[in-house]
């Protein structure tokens, strides 16, 4: 069975939306999460250090994406996605935030018309120096067309391993509120 995972802060709660914010509101929340997870790999935070998850470059990054899901058929119900994770029964639950937890929602209860893909982190797609040479570096995905994309490149799987240059997760954009409002 395929889940849709959400992973949010406990601090801040689940299905927030940093481009929901004020530009100052997300880089002071984008920025506390940056020093959080310097200080749990334990390294210096460089706040001279490029995010491309800063609100600028999201913003960029879900106008794109929303222009090419509905290029391809999609219905985009919100201005800007919630950001959840496409899993399957053999995948561990393990949070990636700080203090993290997530909400595991079964992909029946979604209309998939809503909700786009991308074979990787939708931030890390835009990184110039990641995974350059790959078919679905800076692709959009309908539900049908990621699982063929998983069929062929198989899932994404995080481990110890892993580093910024290969693909992180399978990435869903939910562009509705339903049926989240239900979970939060």
């Amino acid at each position: 069975m395929m889940y849709l995972y959400h992973y949010f802060d406990k601090e801040r709660g689940p299905f927030l939306s940093l481009t929901d914010l004020s530009e100052e509101e997300a880089n002071k929340i984008r920025e506390n999460h940056n020093r959080l997870w310097a200080e749990k790999e334990g390294r210096e935070y460089d706040e001279n250090e490029y995010d491309y998850c800063g609100w600028a470059g999201r913003r960029y990054a879900e106008n794109e994406i929303h222009q090419k899901f509905i290029a391809k058929g999609g219905k985009t119900l919100r201005n800007h996605p919630y950001y959840m994770i496409l899993r399957n029964d053999d995948m561990s639950d393990g949070a990636i935030f700080y203090d993290g937890d997530f909400i595991k929602i079964p992909v029946e209860e979604f209309d998939m018309s809503v909700v786009s893909f991308t074979y990787g982190d939708s931030m890390q797609n835009r990184d110039p120096g990641t995974f350059s040479d790959k078919p679905y570096k800076n692709q959009i995905y309908t539900y049908d067309e990621i699982l063929e994309i998983i069929k062929e490149h198989g899932w994404i799987i995080k481990d110890d391993d892993w580093n910024w240059s290969m693909p992180c997760y399978i990435e869903a954009q939910l562009w509705s509120d339903v049926p989240i409002e239900e979970y939060r």
